[in-house]
């Protein structure tokens, strides 16, 4: 977001802007009034993503990096779809 501000992104950083302030307020409403049953399945699925996140962040390889960011994502979404 920082390179969009910066760099010129203009009107076309507004969406970013208010996906991460969307971002926010759902996890800071979700602490205060959320479901808080978290179940193995679900730490396991955080650390997978962290894992995921670590080695995307270590590789150098294009294709490498695609496929970890994706898994962490997928990853991040079981719980998602376990809750609703």
């Amino acid at each position: 977001m920082h390179f969009q501000i910066y760099g010129g992104g203009g009107v076309g950083s507004w969406p970013l802007i208010f996906t991460v302030i969307s971002c926010f307020i759902i996890f800071f409403l979700s602490l205060r009034i959320g479901n808080k049953d978290i179940t193995g399945l679900d730490i396991a699925c955080l650390f997978l993503s962290i894992i995921a996140l670590f080695l995307w962040i270590v590789v150098k390889q294009p294709v490498w990096s695609v496929i970890l960011a994706t898994s962490a994502e997928i990853v991040g979404f079981i719980p998602t779809v376990r809750k609703s």
